[in-house]
């Protein structure tokens, strides 16, 4: 995985960072910051290294309209209680927010308005995507909890700037590849999991976040998955793999298709066959799992639909 710490000179560079700022707010105020500190090492470090950083974040479901009950105001008022230079504007694109970024100092922080008051941010729209991009540097990554979504602002800006995974993200993948390590110990053998039931896992769900696919005794691909594509009998959503229960109400996939991004960050798409069982990891309000597949096809981007 590429991070942040592998780039070798942040100053002066004009770092475009996906932060997950989507914090709970009540009469104006943010009632829980606790998304906000955990961003901190990330924005701290590269304002260090004199960087000028812009921070994009959204903030609940303004369906693609500005709606002032989704402003991000709340949030650059708590975000100053710990940066008290932090600066604001009111969008996230156009020409006022390229004057503002233009009038940045090394280390000067700009916190953008909600991504979402634009249809453009959720349908991965390639102009919405190419205007975030645009006079920027660099593009980081801190936001694991919306990584899985093929949003302009995740994916859709990898076509514009090479991206980086900040400190946050880089410890939540350690992390998810930490369980996913006990996960494959403990239930390798497992006769449930041959039988391809999810274990820890609701009696119907959906797998998010990371899927490691194991094909034989090896770990062939970790994808954090951003589009599924299942063909047969399923209940699979965007992004999300269907999970059968207990009394097998639904059934396996004859074929499934995963696009996402890789370790590097890179995009890829596999489409995998012959899928024997599943194994899979509760984590909070995700699922995290392995796929036991016989094969695994790697589509070149030349092939792509």
């Amino acid at each position: 995985m590429k991070t942040i710490k592998d780039i070798k000179s942040l100053k002066n560079k004009k770092v475009l960072v996906r932060v997950d700022f989507n914090c709970p707010i009540k009469e104006g105020k943010v009632v829980n910051d606790f998304r906000i500190k955990k961003a901190l090492p990330t924005i701290k470090y590269l304002k260090k290294q004199g960087a000028k950083v812009i921070l994009i974040s959204h903030l609940g479901r303004p369906k693609g309209k500005r709606n002032n009950n989704f402003s991000l105001k709340p949030v650059y008022n708590s975000l100053k209680k710990y940066l008290p230079k932090t600066k604001f504007i009111n969008d996230c694109i156009g020409e006022k927010v390229e004057e503002k970024i233009k009038e940045l100092d090394l280390g000067d922080i700009l916190l953008l308005e909600n991504l979402r008051f634009y249809p453009g941010e959720k349908q991965n729209d390639p102009e919405f995507a190419k205007k975030l991009a645009n006079g920027k540097d660099i593009f980081i990554n801190n936001a694991f909890g919306v990584s899985h979504r093929k949003h302009a602002s995740v994916y859709g800006v990898l076509d514009y700037l090479n991206g980086f995974a900040g400190i946050l993200l880089k410890k939540e993948v350690e992390n998810i590849n930490e369980q996913t390590k006990e996960l494959i110990d403990n239930m390798i053998d497992s006769m449930e999991a041959a039988e391809g039931i999810g274990l820890a896992a609701p009696q119907i769900g959906i797998l998010q976040r990371v899927i490691v696919v194991k094909i034989e005794d090896d770990l062939k691909v970790t994808i954090n998955p951003i589009l599924i594509k299942e063909k047969g009998e399923s209940m699979a959503e965007e992004g999300c793999l269907s999970v059968p229960d207990r009394r097998g109400l639904v059934k396996r996939p004859e074929e499934i298709i995963i696009e996402g991004l890789n370790e590097e960050g890179e995009k890829v798409k596999y489409e995998l066959e012959g899928l024997k069982a599943r194994a899979f990891l509760h984590e909070i309000d995700h699922l995290n799992g392995i796929l036991f597949v016989d094969k695994a096809i790697e589509i070149k981007d030349e092939e792509s639909e």
